[in-house]
């Protein structure tokens, strides 16, 4: 009865078996022995924790670290009921205090690095406690999952890139996760690599179905690396597949447009004003669809889908100075071939007041003229 391991021990039996109270009343017993054994108030706390009382367990943790401060597994046994609670700002010291007591506890080193990635978003000491680790334990892979990571969300693209694939190469057997493929992915997009984008995005809709996003990021891939067909078939997957919005439509337009597949292209954009009456370059790709179709300018098919594009323009004209200088003049030849020379004349001066010089606007610079000429002549 003299013995406080006997005490603790006892405690830890009892606890083993459930009996929580019981197991409290043992180390008390040994804490009122041995009042300078940290180990001791660091079971209580644990006891506590178990019971549910998971308060008084971090306050008695909390003494227990005031009391014996060089007490490493204290803050082992703490940190985690910080993150329970999402006291993440308590976290960091703790573990940079643990460390620093332990030193050579590379798989809690490992685990801060974790925390400073997935909870603290700390990406920068992420990266350099990885490389602490990764000095003293060269096949802890997971360091370059959480590298991948952190590199990633700081915008270090290229180092990104490679720490997701040296993931891949020590990974071997191990298991991975749809983020580990997702963030291979994203850097991939970044530094101008589609093929590994694509690759990576399809392993992640293969390990999780919910992800029906991942369609959308594969098609823009496509897209951004001017692999229009590819992009095309993607985009019209990912409408099937998932719920279409705007974009989409706009995107599976723009693929058709550049493969000069102008009647399915204008197909997908009616499905994007429909969806966004009032997004002007909707209309733009429309009107510059029909006027691919007629090259001669004897349909006119185009016509009124300028004019919405005017419309809605108009309200910015520095922005759309360009297309709004296209649209007028096509407007305005309309407005020429129909005998409606005021009007013909009301939309080149407009393209003109927008573009004055006769290199860029050359057709707005020769009409004028010849117009005024006649309507002042009528």
């Amino acid at each position: 009865s003299k013995t406080t391991r006997y005490f603790i021990g006892y405690g830890d039996a009892l606890l083993a078996m459930g009996q929580i109270g019981d197991a409290l009343a043992s180390y008390e017993i040994a804490a009122g022995k041995d009042k300078e054994n940290p180990e001791i108030l660091m079971k209580i706390a644990r006891a506590y924790y178990k019971n549910g009382i998971q308060d008084v367990a971090i306050e008695q943790l909390e003494n227990g670290i005031k009391k014996f401060p060089e007490y490493a597994p204290a803050y082992k046994e703490l940190s985690p009921l910080y993150i329970a609670k999402g006291q993440y700002s308590k976290v960091t010291p703790l573990l940079e205090k643990y460390v620093s007591i332990v030193g050579s506890d590379v798989e809690q080193r490992a685990r801060f690095v974790k925390f400073l990635t997935f909870q603290a978003k700390d990406y920068k000491r992420a990266v350099d406690e990885a490389k602490i680790v990764l000095e003293q334990q060269p096949d802890n892979y997971t360091m370059h999952r959480w590298m991948a990571w952190a590199y990633f969300e700081s915008g270090d693209f290229q180092p990104s890139f490679d720490a997701s694939k040296k993931l891949f190469e020590t990974v071997g057997t191990r298991p991975v996760y749809a983020s580990d493929y997702e963030y291979y992915a994203k850097a991939a997009s970044k530094i101008n690599n589609p093929l590994v984008a694509i690759e990576n995005y399809k392993k992640v809709a293969e390990l999780d179905s919910t992800r029906t996003d991942v369609y959308d990021l594969i098609a823009k891939a496509y897209y951004d690396g001017k692999k229009y067909p590819e992009a095309e078939l993607a985009y019209k997957e990912k409408i099937e597949k998932g719920k279409p919005n705007s974009q989409d439509y706009y995107y599976l337009g723009m693929s058709r447009y550049l493969q000069s597949k102008y009647v399915e292209a204008d197909s997908a954009l009616a499905k994007l004003v429909e969806l966004q009456p009032a997004y002007a370059t909707g209309w733009l790709y429309r009107a510059k669809a029909y006027s691919k179709l007629d090259p001669d300018r004897t349909l006119f098919t185009w016509k009124p889908f300028y004019e919405k594009y005017i419309e809605l323009a108009a309200v910015d004209t520095e922005k759309n100075k360009r297309n709004l200088v296209e649209a007028y003049n096509l407007v305005g030849y309309y407005y020429s071939q129909h005998e409606d020379m005021v009007s013909a004349l009301a939309n080149y001066e407009k393209s003109l007041a927008l573009d004055p010089t006769e290199a860029t606007n050359a057709e707005a610079f020769g009409a004028v003229p010849q117009l005024k000429e006649i309507v002042g002549g009528k």
